[in-house]
């Protein structure tokens, strides 16, 4: 079996991370898998972080430059290097590489097979709306997505609630979607961290973009409510994008920049996460979450908005702490109820850690894939 995975690459986030674990497994169980990166001109080979770790696993992987996320001359190169090779499938990532497809298929190929893999939503939606299957905005983005999703064969869903939302959208037919948990190999040593970023004596962490439905905003309006008690509360905040300094004028504004840290972009952020007492995640949506599964790795306790798809990984009480969406106050107390009980701490991290190395091994995740290939082929 034969398949291309295909994406427009501007940094290693989460999607670009997958590609890196499932395609050398995949490659290892005999799927013949290769990986085109189209990428932007003004991007100046920030590809490479991507792409370097692929073809060192010995994928191969065929590169397209373009000014223009679409364009005639793209879909043309795209449709030349499919031609040129026999791929059982194309598996598509993220909405730009579903619309190429469903392009090439309308006017140059109709022979193509082509399959999605749905790795989360368009920002603004889920921010508002989360991944409620019965809320539709008639917005550009459902409208690609859904005529792309018309030439699509089959669909993996990274979670559950993304198969539900995708199903209740029309965007996919049920019996076309299969889930598969995203999984990890960390290969990370808690006890070889770096001391150093342990710089509080109560330390909690948020990890990821610096986008809305992330939220920032409620977790910043609970440690106010926690520096009576813990006036030596530190939040370190990694990571960067487009509402940092909007973030930054609500932590001046509650007078919190003591409190409150911005680190930036870490590569590093299992070691702040180990070196942390709570890993926060106060999203109001996810599509799966691979700040979870590095959380569980660090072996440090996780508290979340009870959202989906946060409520599939999270087991509450047992694996971490899920709070009411929204809610700060309660937030504010189950950060409280960890900060001064560190055995619950143990237990809560001891637990993810066995889920970690249980169900999100990355064999399963490559062995659902491929069964999901079998099927659709």
């Amino acid at each position: 079996m034969k398949i291309l995975y295909i994406q427009i690459v501007r940094a290693l986030a989460g999607s670009e991370k997958y590609f890196n674990e499932i395609m050398p497994m995949l490659k290892a169980k005999g799927i013949d898998c290769e990986f085109l990166c189209v990428h932007l001109s003004e991007d100046k080979g920030n590809h490479k972080k991507v792409t370097d770790p692929l073809e060192k696993s010995g994928i191969k992987v065929h590169y397209i430059e373009t000014e223009s996320r679409l364009n005639f001359s793209l879909l043309k190169d795209i449709n030349a290097i499919i031609k040129s090779n026999n791929y059982d499938f194309v598996n598509t990532h993220l909405i730009y590489g579903e619309v190429w497809l469903a392009l090439i298929k309308i006017f140059f190929n109709r022979k193509v097979r082509i399959l999605s893999t749905r790795h989360g939503y368009n920002a603004a939606f889920t921010d508002q709306y989360g991944f409620d299957p019965d809320k539709r905005v008639y917005n550009p983005f459902y409208l690609l997505t859904r005529f792309a999703g018309m030439f699509s064969e089959g669909s993996i869903a990274v979670s559950q609630a993304l198969k539900d939302f995708y199903i209740g959208q029309k965007i996919c037919k049920e019996g076309k979607v299969d889930v598969v948990h995203h999984s990890f190999d960390f290969n990370f040593d808690v006890s070889s961290s770096n001391s150093s970023i342990k710089k509080a004596k109560h330390q909690l962490v948020i990890v990821g973009r610096l986008i809305a439905f992330k939220g920032h905003r409620y977790l910043f309006s609970a440690i106010g409510k926690l520096v009576k008690k813990y006036p030596d509360i530190q939040l370190f905040v990694v990571g960067s994008g487009e509402i940092e300094q909007e973030l930054k004028q609500q932590v001046q504004d509650l007078k919190l920049e003591k409190n409150i840290i911005f680190e930036g972009f870490k590569k590093n952020v299992l070691e702040y996460m180990a070196a942390s007492d709570i890993v926060m995640i106060p999203s109001t949506s996810e599509g799966f979450g691979i700040v979870f599964l590095e959380a569980f790795a660090a072996k440090t306790p996780v508290i979340a908005f009870d959202v989906s798809a946060s409520n599939e990984i999270i087991i509450d009480e047992e694996t971490g702490l899920l709070v009411t969406p929204y809610d700060v106050d309660e937030m504010a107390q189950k950060i409280d109820e960890l900060l001064s009980n560190p055995s619950k701490r143990k237990v809560l991290s001891e637990k993810a850690y066995q889920r970690l190395n249980t169900h999100f091994k990355p064999e399963r995740m490559v062995d659902e894939t491929i069964a999901f290939y079998r099927k659709m082929l």
